[in-house]
């Protein structure tokens, strides 16, 4: 690829919009910025794309999200628009009648929007379809779904029954989490699903991203790298559960190339706020209970040495309190502290962030999650009281030097 100038433009440069500077792109990288009167000089050498006095930004670095789940949902049934419990049934319903498929997924229903938060249950689904129907909730973490899904969960041995209420058909964390892995979605599906999000995320001026999956996503990923297909830079961190198979194959933090690389070994210390299972010091929600950890110190800590000795970091998941401080005693264990990151670090106290900054820790936070739940009213104070004013302190983690980045979670 030769060398492309892009001119007239109103380019965002060392913190505001500038006039009078072109871009000097060579292949996929940016040489430098000539200025107007250095053109003339590059003319002969160049193609030239006039912007049209438009304005450019550099691309949207997204550093925690999932654009093969969200592909995935944009091929299948989403109910995020629903407002009850009853037009989530008949929705549902409806679209039973209308597919045929060999199971019904539905995701990113949010019951804290609606009048009344009350959910569906096990047997309302089964009026519904004598077929697999599962609901996932938008947080990921908490799902509802009717016997026959039920029943063909209760038969795989992976997964982790106490996370599962039989009696009203509600899962937590595990199957969730692991869904397209227990029921896993063919290479070429996969790939279909990452392009079309690609296309939003594109569209969004993300260009690239930190991504979470299964080798076989991964494989799909490495399939559109390899036709050019793949338009966005990522960076691909694996479940914990793949962990020996990934250690045995070689591949070690940052190994790829400009296009596709791996980060490391992605895993949850909790859960979510919205289903009660985010790890706090204190009881809270309609459960009065501290929410669930996961992993213990110990676990932790094996994990983590295991990574570490075999080149890979960890970003774990962690957004209570307690969670988080479990996660940074653990780090505080390692020899490079660094290495490491912590996913969303939604309610620090005051000594987590200082241990955070200390440690040097890398931090993705989600300050849309703010935007959507929390507020007067909002889902955080319904669950949390006061205390959901501690979610993100952005300003308190600017002011304390912590190294951190804004993602999505796919939830924009």
């Amino acid at each position: 690829m030769g060398l492309t100038l892009l001119k007239n433009a109103k380019i965002f440069h060392r913190g505001s919009f500038k006039k009078h500077l072109g871009i000097l792109i060579n292949g996929e990288i940016i040489e430098y910025l000539p200025r107007e009167s250095e053109f003339k000089y590059l003319n002969p050498l160049v193609d030239e794309i006039d912007l049209q006095n438009y304005r450019v930004i550099p691309g949207f670095i997204d550093t925690h999200t999932h654009m093969v789940g969200h592909g995935l949902s944009l091929m299948e049934s989403k109910v995020d628009h629903v407002n009850s419990k009853e037009d989530l049934l008949d929705f549902i319903a409806e679209d039973v009648k209308n597919r045929k498929e060999e199971i019904y997924i539905y995701s990113d229903f949010d019951e804290s929007t609606w009048k009344k938060s009350e959910l569906p249950t096990r047997e309302e689904l089964d009026k519904i379809s004598s077929k697999p129907v599962f609901l996932r909730r938008i947080c990921g973490h908490f799902g509802i779904g009717n016997s026959a899904f039920l029943e063909k969960c209760l038969s795989l041995k992976e997964i982790r029954k106490d996370k599962i209420d039989s009696q009203r058909g509600f899962f937590y964390e595990d199957i969730p989490l692991k869904l397209y892995t227990l029921f896993p979605p063919t290479t070429e599906r996969l790939k279909q699903a990452i392009l079309k999000a690609q296309y939003e995320f594109l569209k969004n001026g993300i260009t690239s991203i930190h991504e979470f999956g299964s080798p076989a996503y991964f494989k799909a990923y490495e399939e559109l790298e390899s036709e050019g297909k793949l338009k966005i830079r990522v960076y691909f961190s694996f479940y914990e559960r793949y962990l020996e198979d990934v250690i045995k194959s070689g591949l070690i933090s940052d190994f790829g190339n400009n296009r596709l690389r791996i980060g490391g070994i992605k895993l949850f210390a909790d859960g979510s706020v919205g289903a009660e299972t985010a790890y706090f010091s204190f009881k809270y929600g309609e459960k009065g209970s501290r929410g669930i950890l996961l992993f213990d110190e110990d676990k932790l800590t094996e994990i983590m040495h295991k990574a570490e000795n075999s080149g890979l970091r960890l970003l774990v998941h962690a957004i209570g309190d307690a969670a988080i401080e479990t996660v940074l005693k653990v780090y505080e264990k390692s020899r490079n502290p660094d290495l490491h990151r912590i996913e969303h670090f939604e309610f620090p106290t005051k000594s987590s962030i200082e241990r955070a900054q200390r440690l040097q820790v890398q931090i993705s936070l989600q300050p849309n999650f703010t935007g959507k739940w929390g507020g007067t009213g909002g889902m955080y104070e319904k669950k949390l009281g006061k205390r959901w004013e501690l979610n993100n302190p952005i300003k308190t983690l600017l002011q304390s030097d912590v190294i951190f980045a804004f993602g999505s979670d796919a939830m924009p």
